[in-house]
């Protein structure tokens, strides 16, 4: 999982509940009201969830997505949506281990790109391919996580 990698993403239609708050540990409120609207609403996964960062800066904005089918039918909610995230050109760089390893990824792979001749055209994704389940309060299974950093690139002169 140390190697960056380009991939294309395909569109993946998503539940997701974006918001504005102060640190990245905040996040876990975000994640337990959107399981909760998706177990309520009988809704099934289709993918790892996923957190789109729309900026990084304080006030962090994040959306945390829970990939959904196509077709789902999704109920009406004030804070919740569902959408379709788009195909994307991605440079991807992977991680198993703690949790708090995803930071050290961010600058690795910006300066990946730069140095390979690409811009960062748009909010990064953090993809958790296996990490606790919803609710799990032990924080030490956090320290054995699967998760990938992903950047949609372009190449720098278009």
């Amino acid at each position: 999982m140390d190697t960056i990698r380009v991939s294309t993403v395909p569109p993946q239609r998503v539940v997701s509940l974006r918001a504005q708050i102060g640190s990245f540990r905040e996040q876990g409120a975000l994640w337990a009201e959107l399981h909760q609207f998706v177990a309520e609403s009988g809704l099934a996964r289709t993918g790892p969830a996923l957190m789109v960062l729309h900026a990084a800066a304080a006030p962090v904005d994040v959306e945390v997505c829970v990939p959904v089918a196509a077709d789902a039918r999704v109920a009406v909610h004030d804070r919740i949506a569902a959408r379709e995230l788009p195909a994307q050109t991605v440079a991807a760089l992977g991680l198993a281990g703690a949790m708090a390893g995803v930071a050290a990824l961010y600058p690795r792979l910006r300066a990946w790109i730069a140095d390979n001749g690409f811009a960062v055209c748009g909010p990064s994704r953090e993809v958790y391919v296996r990490i606790p389940p919803p609710g799990c309060t032990d924080m030490s299974a956090y320290d054995d996580v699967e998760a990938e950093v992903q950047f949609p690139i372009r190449e720098q002169d278009q």
